[in-house]
């Protein structure tokens, strides 16, 4: 029997050891899977890490650009203003524009961050690149650099073109990221650097910033270390639990085959180690996080600071037992009652204690940020509060600096936000200040609130085409004041988005350009006012051209009828006379056509010859000119044809007005001999014609306006002032050229320079 016994009992030990060791087995294969797992889990929680502090940066460096761009525009603005100018087509003098880049070189300066973050600024000088493209106009980090010229050919340590690719991007879309690489200083490790470009095409300059990809790579490899850690302390307590099972299961078994207890007490060291270790690594977290842990005893109201906590609040833990109420004395008096208050109300409604203060440190005034939890007994009295402090000094500083920022944008950008359905949320003063209306009145109303009916509405289908292609929309459009009056804006608007990548509403930046839009209003006036004046002109011109002929015209048609009345009227006189009527009808056809096709080419632009031009020219002015006994003297060379693209009719009339002026000049000064001389002077890359009278010329105190609209040194009845402030306009904005008039030994002397092409 007792054989029989032990048999049972080692048959049951090996059957009880079987399936421990088959247990065993499958805790390790499930600890083998889990590792596994969590290793590939880890793994893609790195590449995501890196790629979100990558693209986290990149957004830095793009809204760091934005500010600046912001920031120099609205200091343009400034000067234009203390200048005594307002349009965007107007320039600083030279003693404000150096003024200004003074100012945005101390700003850049000023805004370097930690050596490494910076921004600089190219002014580019030739936008098709090549050698000496641009030049070096600020750089914080290389101030020897400044003033020097930069080439598109320069390659970066790996042989890319980094100002090429500079320059390419900023001409197709405005702005761009791109990358190069270069040795670090005293090194001949190569670092990639991540930068951003945007044009700020008032100036032509190349605002940029950038940041090493080596102070990320710190970045990253700090949040890999904490990942790590925070994935091997897991796997140190999943490790621990199935070693716990596995110390029960082994427990038991040997309870079952009547052990001794020293088993038992080897196996809760070892737990005890795996828990220290824990802790030790709990605290190596904390640290690395620059977190305090903290427990207030309510019973007996003591506290308990880890070391952290000392350090973070400047007390020497050796000299000074910290106590609730020696705590309370280190917060900001104006935060103690709301601190406490706070710490009262999370024990009552038994919620987390979350609070942010002010603490007096030797070093100064720092920001914390707490976290807490309370522990309640089985009757719901509370025992203690444990919880965590960190530092946020950095993070509130940050803060300020921001809110400042945003304040002066606020004053000097027309800025608002919208949901995506269009409703307002959010517009800057200057908004305010433009549309007459309080953030009150626009806040939670849409945006057409502002919407002037004179906008098309095809202008706002296009708008709605290009955000809905996840396009930024650029455009002029007109608005109406809270009082309903009118202002017009240049509208930048883009899309934004959440951390996430979803849609939330759209952003616009906008400039007044009312000024702008009213003098191109004033600019059609004077045109169409100019237009007429012309046209009276050419009528005169007509009449002078037609007289001579209608004059024979009617003198044969008298001759005929009178000799028909006498009866001497013989065929061949008819026929003669006949046949002079009709030379005389062609010619008037030909002026018809003449007069006609200078109207036509308006608008025309195509390669001629100048000569020809000035031959077409003098044809309609020589019966005008011919009648008040005006000289042409004509210096023209037609041995070698100029060719010159241009607008025909406008420099026809350029020409007319330039001549009439002078020919009024002649007779109001009543010049014996009135002459103008005409010639023509090729340079290399232009070609001059000048128009010189001999009417005595133009009084020196007149001369520099003489440009100007509206002036005029003749009666009211004679001119309206507005045919050589045309002039001006049509050579320097159609035809790219220039006019100027100099006084000569005989009278006035008009230059008009035009471009052609160097076939050298």
């Amino acid at each position: 029997m007792q054989k029989n016994l032990a048999n049972s009992s080692r048959h049951y030990n090996r059957n009880l050891l079987l399936i421990l060791l088959s247990i065993v087995t499958l805790l390790v294969f499930s600890i083998y899977i889990d590792n596994e797992y969590k290793k590939d889990t880890i793994e893609k929680e790195l590449i995501s890490l890196e790629k979100s502090i990558i693209s986290e940066h990149k957004k830095r460096l793009r809204e760091s650009v934005y500010n600046t761009v912001n920031y120099i525009d609205s200091l343009y603005r400034i000067f234009l203003k203390q200048d005594g100018k307002n349009s965007n087509l107007d320039q600083l003098s030279d003693e404000k524009y150096k003024l200004f880049e003074n100012e945005v070189r101390t700003y850049l300066y000023n805004s370097v961050y930690d050596k490494v973050r910076y921004t600089w600024i190219n002014k580019v000088i030739n936008f098709d690149g090549g050698k000496d493209y641009a030049l070096r106009l600020i750089h914080p980090n290389l101030k020897h650099t400044e003033g020097k010229l930069l080439s598109t050919n320069t390659k970066d340590i790996k042989g890319n073109y980094p100002y090429l690719e500079e320059l390419e991007g900023v001409k197709s879309n405005g702005q761009i990221f791109y990358t190069y690489y270069f040795k670090e200083f005293d090194s001949n490790k190569i670092t990639r650097k991540i930068s951003f470009a945007q044009l700020y095409k008032k100036l032509d300059w190349i605002i940029a910033t950038g940041i090493p990809t080596n102070v990320l790579d710190e970045k990253i490899n700090k949040e890999k270390e904490i990942l790590i850690k925070e994935f091997n302390k897991n796997q140190t307590i999943t490790l621990s639990v199935k070693g716990l099972v596995l110390f029960i299961l082994g427990l038991s078994f040997y309870l079952f085959r009547n052990q001794t207890n020293n088993y038992i007490f080897e196996n809760l060291s070892k737990s005890n180690e795996i828990l220290n270790n824990t802790n030790e690594k709990l605290s190596l977290a904390t640290k690395t996080a620059n977190i305090g842990i903290w427990k207030w005893n309510i019973e007996d109201n003591s506290l308990e600071w880890d070391d952290l906590m000392y350090k973070l609040y400047e007390i020497d833990s050796t000299c000074v037992k910290i106590t609730y109420d020696l705590w309370l004395n280190t917060l900001h008096k104006e935060d103690r009652d709301i601190v406490e208050n706070d710490l009262k109300i999370s024990m009552m409604k038994k919620k987390k204690f979350i609070s942010t203060f002010r603490v007096n440190t030797n070093s100064g005034i720092k920001f914390i940020q707490a976290f807490g939890e309370t522990k309640y007994s089985s009757t719901g009295q509370p025992l203690y509060v444990i919880g965590i402090n960190s530092d946020i000094t950095k993070e509130k500083n940050q803060e300020k600096m921001i809110l400042k920022q945003a304040k002066t944008l606020s004053e000097h950008v027309i800025y608002s936000r919208t949901d995506k359905n269009g409703i307002i949320t959010d517009v800057s003063d200057l908004f305010c200040k433009i549309s007459g209306y309080s953030k009150k009145e626009l806040i939670g109303k849409p945006h057409n609130v502002v919407r002037h009916e004179d906008t098309p509405k095809e202008l706002f289908k296009e708008l709605w085409s290009y955000l809905k292609a996840g396009k930024v929309w650029q455009g002029e459009i007109k608005n109406k004041n809270k009082d309903g009056s009118y202002y017009w804006v240049l509208s930048t608007m883009s899309l934004e988005y959440d951390e996430h990548g979803t849609l939330i509403g759209y952003i616009s930046i906008r400039t007044d350009i009312t000024y702008k839009k009213d003098l191109e209003l004033k600019q059609i006036q004077l045109m169409e006012q100019s237009k007429l004046a012309s046209l009276g002109e050419m009528i005169g011109n007509i009449a002078h051209q037609w007289r001579q002929p209608l004059s024979v015209i009617s003198t044969a048609a008298t001759g005929i009828k009178l000799q028909h009345e006498l009866g001497t009227l013989d065929s061949k006189l008819l026929e003669d006379e006949l046949e002079m009527i009709n030379d005389n009808a062609q010619h008037l056809s030909q002026t018809i056509n003449t007069f006609r096709d200078f109207i036509k080419e308006d608008k025309k632009s195509a390669e001629v010859v100048l000569q020809d031009r000035i031959k077409d020219t003098f044809k309609i002015l020589n019966a005008s000119l011919n009648n008040n006994h005006i000289k042409i003297i004509s210096k023209v060379d037609d041995t070698e044809p100029i060719k010159i693209k241009l607008i025909l009719g406008e420099l026809a009339q350029v020409i007319m007005n330039i001549i009439n002026n002078s020919k009024d000049a002649l007779l109001s000064n009543k010049i014996k001999n009135p002459t103008i001389i005409i010639d023509i002077i090729r340079k290399k890359n232009k070609v001059v014609l000048t128009i010189e009278d001999n009417a005595g010329g133009i009084k020196e105190d007149i001369l520099p306006h003489v440009f100007e609209p509206y002036f005029t040194t003749k009666h009211k009845s004679q001119g309206t002032g507005l045919g050589l402030y045309m002039s001006f306009n049509i050579v320097k904005d159609s035809l790219k050229g220039n006019i100027y008039i100099e006084n000569t030994e005989i009278g006035a002397k008009t230059f008009i320079e035009l471009p052609i092409e160097n076939n050298d």
